[in-house]
């Protein structure tokens, strides 16, 4: 018998342990913002390669057959981009309380940049 409940507890932490470690650490808004940095630094760099083309196609120093593959391959750093940042929000959900009205703005500015820089993307291609 008491061989059984040891066993019975065994396998019960096992299972919350398990559990425990497959779901992702809460973190406040302030922590999210601190854990997105990366992800700001690598939309930084896309913003100037975006600058880059855009100021080549202006000035006329590439051409239109150029500018669309630029723009196209702007697009797949855009989307790669897109995807580690929706991966950094999975593994670090916030805890929906831990918000502060700046944090709260700051997640807010940086979904509505994503945002732009589709529409943007999507508004070359369509404009060229």
């Amino acid at each position: 018998m008491v061989k059984r409940m040891f066993v019975l507890m065994f396998i019960v932490a096992l299972i919350c342990s398990l559990s425990a470690c497959g779901s992702p650490e809460r973190i406040s808004g302030n922590e999210w913002l601190k854990v997105q940095e990366s992800s700001y630094n690598d939309l930084q760099s896309f913003s100037e390669g975006v600058d880059q083309v855009v100021t080549l196609y202006i000035m006329e120093s590439i051409t239109a057959e150029d500018f669309e593959k630029e723009v196209m391959l702007l697009k797949q750093q855009y989307s790669i981009l897109l995807e580690f940042r929706k991966k950094l929000s999975n593994d670090y959900p916030i805890e929906p309380q831990s918000h502060s009205y700046v944090s709260k703005r700051g997640t807010e500015a940086i979904e509505n940049m994503y945002d732009c820089f589709e529409e943007l993307l999507n508004n070359l291609l369509d404009e060229n």
